[in-house]
């Protein structure tokens, strides 16, 4: 098969699923969107390839830490991204907690200071305190083991055993809380979590076989836009149908 996505390709299909996902917390209620199989087919769809979109971030993020030049500059970039774009995010989706970038700086930052220090237990401790504090500081994904799938992205050398390695250490709280609590589960809520894992699993098919390691067009910077802006957008809209009609 062909090695034509680059980067940028992989940004760009992840930012179109991202809209997808977010997109349904301003039409329906809290009961629809918590309950991915509701009964509402085009809310459940949008939310299940919304599923591609954070994955795909990760595996950039960890080919962003692998490439960049300036890594000081990509991380001061990236927290300031976050913090610009919290207060849209908890105006989307209602509730307090760190949006997604935050998790993405966590696991930026685990790379970036494990790498300062030579001891296997040091690099160790400063990882794990990275994933603590993402579950902790309730930053979106943080409770999936995002950031250990951050650093086994960047650090596993071959690629189709990165890729694996990285998947599965992206939602490895994901898969232990699906093994230990499938019986106390109903099927739906297990017929539910498979799902939201397969759909996040499907596009490292694609990266496997595809992903030509190519940077592509910059948009880097159009990304740092994109994001805040469309949650402003959402936000608005949502404000919109609440309160004018």
């Amino acid at each position: 098969m062909p090695k034509f996505l680059n980067n940028t390709n992989l940004k760009i299909i992840a930012m179109i699923c991202m809209v997808l996902d977010h997109t349904p917390y301003i039409i329906w209620s809290d009961a629809v969107n918590e309950n991915w199989l509701s009964g509402n087919y085009l809310s459940d769809s949008m939310h299940f390839i919304g599923r591609i979109a954070f994955p795909v971030f990760a595996f950039c993020i960890s080919e962003g830490y692998r490439h960049t030049h300036d890594i000081k500059s990509y991380l001061k970039r990236l927290g300031i991204l976050a913090i610009v774009s919290l207060i849209p995010f908890i105006l989307v989706f209602r509730e307090i907690g760190l949006d997604t970038i935050f998790t993405l700086l966590f696991g930026l930052c685990a790379l970036y200071f494990s790498d300062m220090v030579d001891s296997k237990w040091k690099k160790g401790l400063i990882i794990f305190g990275f994933v603590v504090l993402s579950i902790f500081s309730l930053s979106d994904y943080g409770d999936s083991g995002a950031v250990i799938g951050i650093y086994l992205f960047a650090k596993v050398k071959k690629q189709h055993l990165r890729i694996v390695a990285g998947v599965l250490g992206l939602f490895c709280l994901d898969i232990l809380n699906f093994l230990i609590f499938i019986p106390k589960f109903s099927f739906m809520d297990n017929l539910q979590e498979f799902l939201v894992l397969f759909f996040a699993i499907v596009p490292f098919i694609l990266i496997a076989n595809c992903y030509n390691g190519e940077k592509g067009a910059n948009i880097g910077k159009s990304f740092y836009v994109f994001y805040p802006t469309h949650l402003i957008i959402l936000a608005i809209i949502h404000y919109v149908i609440t309160y004018a009609f």
